[in-house]
This record gives structure tokens, sequence and C-alpha cells, in this order.
């Protein structure tokens, strides 16, 4: 991997308009690009984020073993779709995991690991009954201590910078997999991060790039209104008050902890100012400018302006425009 390699990621908030992001990055053919195909292996629910509140900042010695398993079986659903882009995924994921199980040890079923199974809750009611069944006839005169089989389980010892350790070498290990051809010098690879929280997932990928695109509410609400009709990225826009809280909650501090390897943009900035723009994201990623061969290919300004701007061409949401305006005002583009 070469030494000025970077990772680049754009991500949004929900139907803002990143994906513009990687059709800009992916018209430079010194850049390996997976397009807007999403990998969410950092963010997912159970993913590495969540895995390293468990072993990590919360390190409880009756939860890690959960998180771990958690992780394991989020890798086993997700294999088959990320071993389409990391031919090895299976391996290194595998490799990452045994080093999370520092200690492995027998112990009895935990609560966590029946109580949202009907099947498994009903067969420890009976297997306690069955106990105390056996002691009133045998041993009535000892104390009952009502016991568990026991399963595998495992403990992360925690060490300052040992999880963010064994987590970089995992993704370093994952990213230059796929980078064989040396004409390469950036990977742009789709939602590896969230919007907000951003400075947590610098523990986890070395040379990270990140860009936020947010976008108008007003071009939101209309287009969910006049095209998306129900977007599921999107909560529903039949109550006003709902979707202006929903709108803001989600964006509340989420410049939080940012540094100088985030870059947050409108996506009306890639239609209204795009060559300032471009210049911009060539600099912040250290893109080469000469090679932008693909120049206007996956991503057109003038056909992405029929998607902003909207409110100008509807006058039935007038007054739904006029709120979002006076109660969002901070989030409305100045044109």
């Amino acid at each position: 991997m070469k030494s000025n390699f970077n990772i680049i990621t754009t991500t949004g908030f929900g139907a803002t308009g990143s994906s513009a992001i990687s059709h800009i990055i992916s018209e430079f053919d010194n850049v390996k690009s997976y397009g807007s195909i999403e990998f969410w292996l950092l963010q997912d629910l159970h993913g590495i984020s969540d895995l390293e509140y468990f072993l990590n900042e919360g390190n409880h010695r009756s939860k890690t073993f959960v998180a771990i398993r958690n992780f394991e079986k989020l890798v086993k659903k997700k294999n088959k779709f990320y071993s389409k882009y990391f031919p090895n995924f299976e391996e290194i994921a595998s490799e990452y995991i045994s080093q999370l199980k520092t200690v492995s040890f027998k112990k009895a079923l935990h609560p966590f690991e029946y109580e949202q199974s009907f099947l498994l809750r009903n067969f420890v009611k009976i297997y306690f009954k069955l106990q105390s069944i056996k002691h009133h006839i045998f041993s009535p005169n000892d104390e009952l201590i009502l016991k568990l089989p026991s399963n595998e389980k495992h403990h992360f010892t925690q060490e300052i910078g040992h999880f963010h350790n064994l987590t970089k070498s995992f993704t370093d290990k994952l990213f230059k997999s796929i980078i064989f051809d040396k004409k390469y010098n950036h990977l742009m690879i789709d939602q590896l991060v969230p919007a907000s929280n951003i400075s947590r997932y610098y523990n986890y990928v070395n040379n990270l790039k990140v860009i936020v695109v947010d976008r108008d509410p007003r071009d939101i609400f209309l287009l969910n209104k006049l095209r998306w009709k129900g977007t599921p990225v999107l909560c529903d826009t039949d109550d006003l008050d709902v979707f202006i809280n929903w709108y803001s909650s989600i964006r509340h501090n989420s410049s939080l902890g940012d540094n100088t390897e985030v870059l947050r943009i409108n996506f009306e900035d890639l239609v209204y100012q795009y060559e300032e723009t471009l210049e911009k994201l060539i600099n912040f990623c250290n893109l080469d400018k000469s090679a932008h061969k693909l120049k206007g290919s996956f991503f057109s300004p003038e056909v992405s302006k029929v998607n902003t701007k909207l409110w100008e061409n509807y006058n039935k949401y007038k007054s739904e425009i006029s709120i979002i305006e006076k109660r969002l005002n901070k989030y409305c583009y100045k044109y």
C-alpha cells in the first residue's frame, strides 16, 4: 500500500445525496472505487463500534462474551456480501475475532442467553423445576443450589489501545487485500462511518478521509412528498412537527469531535458551486487533478439541479415550506 494511500468514505443523514461524492471520486482513474455500495461493518448494529463499547468501554465480565458472539453472528450473516468485495474476508475476520477472545472458559448459561428465547426460557424453567423435585426427594435437608448447563464463553482483556490496534490491523488487512494494482493511490468505500460521532471511527481505520453531505430540509421534505412518498431512510413527513424535530435531532451536535480529516459540505455546493467544491475535494482527499479523466461521467451538476429548490415550482406545500424556513433556518441552504 502506498504511503500516501487514503481510505475515502462518504456519509450523510439519509437521502442527503452522499452518493454524489462516491460518483465524483470514482471519476479519478487512480482511485479504486466501489461506487455507492454501502459498507456498514463499523457502524452496523453489533458491528465494531458496538463491539468496542462492550469490550473497551464497558468491559463487563458478564457482557463481553455476548458482544463477541453478536459480532461473530453479524460477520457470519454478512459474509456472503463482504466476500464479494474482500476475497479473504472470512479468513481475516476469523483471525480478528480469535484475537478478541483473550480468555476462553466454560460457564453456566447466563440470562442474556435464554431470556429472549421462548424455547430456552421454558427449558430453564423445566430444568430448575426438575432440580427442585430431585432435591426435595433425595436431599431435602441440604441447601438447594440451582444449576444450569455450561457452554464456552470469552473475555477480552482490556489494555489501553489494544482494541484499537487490533481493529486497525483488521481493517488494514481487508483494504490491502483488494489493492493489488499499483496505479491506485486511494480507495473509495461508501458509508464506512455515520454522520455523527465520527471521531470514534478514526480508532478503527488508518488514513481515513470522511466527507459528510447534508441537504436543504425543504428539498428533502418535498422530495418525499412528491416523489419518494415514504422512503425508509426518512421519518414520516405527514406530520410537519415530527419531521422538523427529527431533522434537527439527528443533526444536533453531529460535528462534535470533528478533526481536520472530516469535510462537511452540502449537496447544493456540488450543484451550484461545482468547480470550487471539486477543488476542495481534491485538496482534502490529496487527489491528483490530472487523474480526473472521467470528469462529468458519473456526476453532472446540471442533471442534479432538477432535485433542488423544488419549492419554486410547487405551491401546494407553500405554508409547510414557510414553517421549515423559520424553524430549520440554520439548515436551509443560502443561495
